[in-house]
């Protein structure tokens, strides 16, 4: 029974601990390329720059400091409708299989737009650069070993 209660007094500053490692792991981690270019970003284009990429992470807003479609990670519940209908276009409207893999789907569906439907998705929200692992026939204004930040005509 002691060993019990002393091991439930641990278990916060096992925790406590737990979550300083991952702290510490994040400050050290080097950047990925998705990240290095949305700094790009930040640093390269106007303030009222929109972004066409594919609609993941947490972290957009505050690597890249603009504009983007939409976020699959933050759903607008008072316009669900639209936050839904904008997955859908820069997705073609995939139908998430596994929720698990939802993250994995979206981006390749993001990946497999054509040049016409980017240019179409251009036009409909007026975005200026275009961040993503895919080629396409537009000027680039950077790039790292993955991925390339795109201007839009």
């Amino acid at each position: 029974a002691y060993v019990l209660v002393i091991l439930g007094l641990l278990q916060p500053f096992a925790e406590g601990i737990g979550r300083l490692r991952e702290l510490k792991a994040s400050w050290v981690a080097k950047a990925d390329d998705r990240e290095v270019s949305l700094k790009w970003v930040a640093e390269n284009t106007p303030e009222d720059a929109v972004i066409l990429t594919a609609p993941l992470g947490r972290e957009f807003w505050q690597h890249s400091q603009r504009s983007q479609i939409v976020s699959y990670m933050y759903p607008r519940y008072d316009r669900l409708s639209e936050w839904r209908s904008r997955i859908g276009d820069l997705t073609s409207d995939v139908q998430i299989t596994d929720r698990a893999n939802s993250r994995r789907e979206i981006d390749a569906a993001f990946a497999q737009l054509s040049t016409t439907q980017i240019e179409d998705l251009r036009r409909t929200y007026s975005t200026t650069h275009l961040v993503t692992r895919t080629d396409y026939p537009f000027p680039v204004l950077f790039r790292t070993e993955t991925y390339k930040v795109y201007q839009l005509p």
